[in-house]
Order: structure tokens, then C-alpha cells, then sequence
């Protein structure tokens, strides 16, 4: 789901969505993301964009 947030939001902003998904700490949100998703999420978000 996260995901497909950071790719089809209009203008995604990470901290928000990690709030959607319930992260309330954007660094904890990122640390986790990373480690599942081997990336960032704004390093997700640029190469997923092209």
C-alpha cells in the first residue's frame, strides 16, 4: 500500500503517508521502509517515477 501511495500520489509527501499508514515518527517510518523495502522512500519514489 505504501507503495502504491508513493507512486500515485499527485505530490506525495513521505512524512504524511507515513502517518496514514500510522508511523507517527517520519525517521522511524524510514528506517523501517529501508529495511524492508531495501531503499528510502524518497529513493523509492525517484525510481519508480521513471
Amino acid at each position: 500500500m505504501v507503495k502504491l501511495l508513493l507512486k500515485n500520489a499527485p505530490d506525495p509527501k513521505i512524512h504524511e503517508i507515513g502517518t496514514d499508514v500510522s508511523y507517527p515518527a517520519p525517521a522511524y517510518f524510514n528506517k523501517l521502509f529501508k529495511k524492508v523495502v531495501g531503499v528510502t522512500p524518497n529513493e523509492y519514489e525517484r525510481i519508480s517515477s521513471v
